[in-house]
């Protein structure tokens, strides 16, 4: 039950920013889109955006915390400029004190785009369904970047 009303709080939310973005959730073939299209967030108040993800990074409920991150990370990606020092702070606490090991490893992934951007240029264009998509793409630039790093 508890988990049912976790995943149905985290979607909601999802479908919140998403429709509040001015896009309409669409399925794809191997996943649900719940993120909006990378167009919508260029074009989001960003004051107002932060202000309900500083809310979603204190809410009680995991699957909420988790959505926020995801979503911060997409506007990071569109919006290189974005987000407040209250942000940032936010995300490096959630890195190291996050209730569970996916809030903590889905804040340091965050924390790294927004400490490194340009390493994720690549994957700024793409236009991701959802956090899943998300979080495997900035996974695996971090890997790429850290194997092929010259260590001397």
């Amino acid at each position: 039950m508890k988990t049912s009303i976790v995943a149905a709080t985290a979607a909601m939310l999802t479908l919140g920013l998403t429709l509040a973005l001015g896009q309409e959730p669409v399925s794809t073939d191997r996943s649900i889109r719940i993120y909006a299209r990378a167009g919508s967030y260029e074009k989001a108040d960003l004051q107002e955006l932060e202000k309900n993800f500083l809310g979603s990074l204190d809410h009680p409920v995991d699957g909420v915390v988790e959505a926020a991150l995801g979503e911060i990370a997409r506007v990071k990606l569109v919006q290189p400029l974005c987000c407040s020092e209250a942000i940032v702070e936010k995300l490096h606490e959630l890195a190291i004190e996050g209730r569970t090991s996916a809030i903590r490893y889905k804040a340091a992934l965050t924390s790294i785009l927004f400490e490194n951007p340009g390493m994720f240029e690549n994957e700024r264009p793409v236009d991701y369904p959802n956090g899943d998509a998300l979080f495997t793409a900035i996974a695996r630039r971090l890997e790429k970047q850290v194997l092929t790093m010259d260590v001397r």
